[in-house]
């Protein structure tokens, strides 16, 4: 079935929109038990200090709720059509404020009797119908059936305040602000989502924006000029999300139908043909310019239309290029310092601005009187501000350096001069290295080298002369063969100067380096070591990263939460466009001090469970920990990545059980036939009786969650300092967890991570040091002085997997696996 993109059939006045009609779907597909209480997770360190949210309480009017009643139709009426106008018929007795999905009603307020039986006329056949009502429960004010009516409820409030959707959130396009300059809009809006926390049912509010290009997609293919065919067109578009301008809708391009135009023909909701060129024109007075453009395709899902296809039709929107609007930025856009600085204008919000608009929010909803009686027939009513609670921050951590010498992490959360001015913790000299570089850039080099040489010693690293390479050309086939040709086991080091930063040469240098001739190497762009004035700094960083590269320590926290403890950190790659398994990057400590990493890659085979392959990599992570200390871990802690909501509780019943159930089977698994005789070794020493704390928590870092400091000179809304934690009201009813603003922003508001603790066991770690943990482990990633958004291991896990993702598709040599090669 085809029908146009504003052609979808418009619902009777008596059948629900298909949010109403999701409302029991959806809480029967969330009908496990929750705890009977709220899961508590609370520490008790460091200093309290009033904060604001971006949370709302809702005041509920006394003895009204959501009150779930069956109905049974006599004689039995089979279309759902005529169940909606029989139920309308008795607006005068049931109320015009109700939910009826055609099997169950839902109203505000409970019915004088508990069964009540009303007449009606079937208006097909004009039968006298009997219906018999009878009440079945009252939704308690936390269940899921309530949340999701609440959450229907705001999504029409939006609607009624002439808001555009897209995925889940809002868009004011009549607040639009315009940069024409770059021929680009910017639409202002709200992430709005109700659901219950430890403080009871909250609705949760944050802004939000979109960006939206001046360009249709007509001109969009028209500028990729005549020379780029189909495919390339369809891969630049498919996926994309397009608004049209006629009726500002959100779409997807799913497909391209080149061999469909405008002038073609369909069928409407009235059972007429007629073009698409007549379509626009009659319903939205536009008119076609170009006849003989393909068509775009949408494909929605069935349960976000009420459009009946017949079985085994196909349902898609055809939409028309010249009247689709793109979203979002190009890469080239994003290069554009500024076109991002514009943008940034409207979208990079400070923490007073970001409170001044939701406040802004609550005074439009009760200000509008459609969207206030909505809210006050359901006996709903939205506080006036959003709630203030108590938050702790965390003491600054201190962090050892090598020759005993010691810093605290400033206010800021940075220690970026004595990264680069006292001796690193564990130095590694660089006493044999090469060097390949265009002979045209020879001069820059020189002077790049001779100022590594120079830092270095203030790090207490020492550099020697490199073997310099001078090549005839930048081709990537010269850069890898001279390599090849150079390099042999005693080489500690290779550093690449490139003119310009080329994915195929960076990808073909570091497979080399990483697979075929596994050895640390450096990638350097030409034009970050011509500017003197800059010259200094990025020796340091380059000379930073190349100590860790060839498995040396930069620092390491003066106080590790506790002893004889494995991290271990898991993000997961997913490659859509090659449709390949996934791949996921495992990285451990293996030291007391959390300062040694080891890691591997998880590459999901064809057919295999991804629990398979990151068992594997957990099991061999255990062993390496082993050979190191010589003693096994007492506790485990792993920080898992990229978990969304939508896939916590299979990761809550599933993963974490696996990885459980794999510390009792090392041994089973380190002597497969593919097992070393190490491996075996070293698994054999495993006590019987081996249970170690084990915790297993899971980091979000895009959440809709916002904390504010106030203060208190001048009463204005600010970013939190580093280290605050909140632990309490706005957490997850069912879940440990806690929130962690681990770095300090100047620009816009921070967003804090997300820690949800999912399973425990043994004497394992408890809220308070989990919560040090987390913020102690966001100081220890070697390529940044400062904190980081996640625990380091996640980091490296992400830096890991994208490297093998994006640029290399095969796993790294073992060689490699105990020093951070991917930096």
């Amino acid at each position: 079935m085809t029908i146009s993109s504003g052609d979808v059939s418009k619902r009777t006045p008596s059948e629900p929109s298909k949010d109403e009609s999701a409302l029991q779907a959806d809480a029967q597909s969330k009908s496990k038990a929750k705890p009977v209480t709220a899961e508590l997770y609370r520490g008790n360190t460091g200093k309290h200090f009033d904060v604001s949210t971006n949370y709302l309480k809702m005041g509920i009017t006394e003895g009204m709720g959501l009150y779930e009643y069956d109905i049974k139709f006599e004689p039995a009426v089979d279309n759902r059509n005529d169940r909606f106008r029989l139920v309308n018929q008795h607006a005068d007795t049931l109320g015009r404020t109700k939910i009826f999905d055609g099997y169950k009603l839902y109203l505000p307020k409970e019915m004088p009797s508990k069964e009540t039986v009303l007449k009606g006329v079937n208006p097909t056949n004009e039968q006298e119908v009997s219906l018999t009502i009878r009440f079945k429960k009252k939704c308690a004010n936390d269940s899921r059936e309530v949340i999701q009516h609440y959450n229907i409820l705001f999504n029409r409030i939006f609607r009624i305040l002439k808001f555009s959707q897209h995925r889940r959130n809002f868009y004011d396009g009549a607040a639009a602000h315009h940069i024409r300059q770059h021929a680009i809009q910017v639409w202002p809006g709200y992430v709005a989502a109700v659901d219950e926390y430890e403080g009871g049912v909250l609705l949760q509010i944050d802004i939000s924006h979109r960006v939206l290009r001046q360009e249709t997609v007509k001109d969009y293919i028209k500028s990729l000029g005549p020379n780029m065919t189909k495919g390339d067109v369809e891969k630049s578009l498919l996926g994309a999300a397009v608004v049209t301008r006629y009726n500002n809708k959100s779409y997807r391009i799913d497909d391209i139908d080149w061999d469909a135009s405008p002038k073609d023909t369909f069928t409407n909701s009235r059972g007429e043909s007629m073009t698409y060129m007549d379509y626009y024109k009659n319903n939205y007075g536009l008119t076609i310019m170009d006849p003989n453009q393909p068509l775009l395709i949408n494909r929605p899902k069935k349960k976000s239309t009420n459009v009946e296809t017949e079985e085994g039709q196909e349902l898609k929107l055809c939409l028309i290029p010249e009247t689709c609007l793109l979203t979002g930025m190009t890469d080239k856009m994003r290069a554009d310092f500024r076109v991002m600085k514009d943008v940034a204008q409207f979208t990079r919000m400070s923490p007073e601005q970001r409170k001044s608009a939701m406040l802004n929010f609550i005074e439009r909803v009760t200000k509008n009187e459609e969207a206030n009686a909505l809210l006050k027939s359901w006996g709903l009513s939205l506080a006036k501000n959003t709630m203030n609670l108590m938050a702790r921050m965390l003491p600054p951590e201190r962090l050892v350096f090598g020759n005993r010498y010691e810093e605290t992490a400033s206010p800021k959360g940075d220690w970026s001069r004595a990264a680069t001015s006292k001796p690193v913790l564990t130095a590694v000299n660089m006493n044999k290295w090469a060097i390949f570089l265009p002979e045209k850039s020879k001069q820059a080099v020189q002077a790049f080298c001779k100022a590594l040489q120079q830092q270095a010693p203030r790090m207490g690293i020492q550099i020697a002369n490199p073997k310099v390479m001078m090549l005839p050309d930048d081709r990537t086939e010269t850069y890898l063969k001279s390599i090849r040709d150079t390099i042999d086991k005693s080489v500690q080091m290779v550093l690449a100067v490139v003119p310009q930063v080329k994915s195929d040469r960076y990808a073909g240098i570091k497979k080399l380096c990483c697979i075929e001739k596994p050895v640390a190497s450096q990638v350097v762009v030409l034009k970050n070591i011509t500017n003197e004035k800059k010259m200094s700094s990025v020796a340091q960083k380059v000379i930073l990263q190349m100590n860790c590269k060839l498995g040396g320590e930069l620092w390491a926290p003066r106080n590790p939460v506790a002893k004889k403890l494995m991290v271990v950190g898991i993000d997961v790659f997913h490659d859509k466009g090659r449709r390949a398994g996934s791949i996921a990057g495992v990285v451990s400590t293996i030291n007391d001090a959390l300062s040694r990493f080891y890691s591997l890659v998880a590459v999901q085979s064809q057919g295999q469970e991804l629990i398979d392959a990151l068992q594997s990599a957990f099991i061999e992570s255990l062993l390496k920990y082993f050979e190191v200390n010589q003693h096994w871990p007492e506790n485990i802690v792993i920080f898992r990545d990229g978990v969304g909501d939508g896939q916590m509780e299979v990761t809550q019943t599933h993963e974490c059980e696996q990885f459980l159930s794999a510390i009792s089977r090392i041994k089973l698994k380190a002597s497969g036939a593919k097992a070393s005789a190490a491996k075996e070794k070293l698994a054999a020493m495993l006590p019987e009786d081996y249970s170690p704390g084990f915790n297993f928590v899971v980091v979000q870092k895009r959440i809709s969650t916002r904390i504010f400091g106030l203060n208190k000179v001048n009463q204005a809304f600010e970013n939190p300092p580093p280290g605050t934690v909140l632990d309490h009201t706005v957490t997850r009813y069912a879940f440990k967890d806690f929130f962690l603003v681990p770095q300090a922003v100047t620009q816009g508001t921070v967003t804090p991570t997300h820690y949800v603790v999912l399973r425990e066991s043994g004497a394992c770690l408890d809220a308070n040091q989990v919560q040090r943990l987390s913020y102690s482990l966001t100081h220890m990633y070697y390529n940044w002085p400062g904190t980081v958004r996640v625990p380091a291991p996640c980091q490296y896990a992400h830096k890991l997997v994208d490297l093998v993702g994006e640029h290399l598709h095969k796993s790294p040599s073992p060689e490699l696996n105990d020093r951070l090669y991917f930096l």
